[in-house]
């Protein structure tokens, strides 16, 4: 699992329509998904994550993404669960 300069892990979302890997890193701050696609990032819309699987994230971050309201958002049947802690606290319950 990568890291990201902001801190944290890289979670990873493969789109549904071209198998794209996007490596996305949670604001938790926002509430957002920024996914960057070579080095320019976009937060991530409710309505695209129609289009996106989580194909890997830490156990943190997984528990973070079923709690928050990208409800169109699912994870793929090969997700893969990173073993990597995250480094910083948060203020999520």
């Amino acid at each position: 699992m990568r890291r990201c300069a902001e801190g944290g892990t890289l979670v990873l979302l493969r789109c549904t329509l071209d198998g794209l890997l996007l490596p996305t890193r949670i604001d938790y701050a926002s509430e957002q998904l920024i996914a960057y696609d070579g080095d320019e990032g976009f937060a991530l819309q409710p309505i695209e994550a129609i289009y996106y699987e989580v194909v890997a994230a830490t156990r943190h971050e997984r528990d973070w993404l079923t709690l928050h309201p990208l409800r169109l958002l699912r994870f793929a049947e090969d997700f893969r669960e990173a073993d990597v802690q995250p480094e910083f606290e948060t203020d999520w319950p």
